[in-house]
């Protein structure tokens, strides 16, 4: 039947392999195309989500490595107070040398929430954003940390020294690990170079 349709058109099969094949080969290369172009915007997106969240955490890391020399300085002058003899019930914060209250850090995580919410998290690679994953959790378990502890402040339960000592050395110890953790997150970004976008298909 084919080839009696062919033959009463004046239609030779090879002409007509070659009208099929032309058509069948701009749609895989349109196809291609557009997958390329995908990808290729997709490791734009990455690209500029990594740049962000690499300036946040050096930013968090600036803010909290500022602030834990006065968290150690105030443990140790409350452990000084309490050696000399200083009464761990004692209420009043402004006999402490130095102090300026518990002055937490201001740490961000737009550039990681904005990640997260343009999809660019999911096309990341996955050792990265498990790393990732990691970094903010500790951060965010870090905040938890503060937000608890200014809340005992408001309420009046970091009303002795010895209480205002484990704040500062809970806030020191803890903020002391974070900071590490973001040296080393900063490390491995600064020796991965930021993926090149894919190669046009030829």
């Amino acid at each position: 039947m084919m080839k009696e349709y062919l033959e009463k058109h004046n239609i030779s099969a090879g002409a007509l392999f070659i009208e099929i094949f032309s058509i069948v080969f701009a749609v895989l290369l349109a196809l291609a195309v557009n997958e390329w172009r995908q990808a290729r915007n997709d490791q734009k997106m990455v690209n500029a989500a990594l740049i962000g969240i690499q300036g946040e955490i050096q930013q968090n890391k600036f803010f909290l490595e500022n602030r834990l020399p006065y968290y150690l300085q105030m443990t140790t002058t409350i452990d000084s107070m309490l050696n000399a003899g200083h009464s761990r019930g004692n209420s009043a914060h402004d006999a402490i040398p130095g102090w300026k209250g518990l002055s937490p850090p201001l740490l961000q995580s737009s550039a990681y929430q904005a990640t997260i919410a343009t999809q660019a998290f999911a096309t990341m690679d996955f050792e990265t954003a498990s790393s990732l994953s990691r970094l903010y959790a500790f951060q965010d378990l870090y905040y938890r940390l503060v937000d608890r502890l200014m809340a005992a402040a408001l309420n009046g339960r970091l009303s002795d020294l010895g209480k205002v000592r484990s704040a500062f050395n809970e806030l020191y110890s803890l903020g002391s690990e974070l900071v590490g953790v973001y040296q080393q997150m900063l490390e491995t970004m600064k020796s991965t170079e930021p993926a090149a976008s894919p190669e046009s298909p030829k």
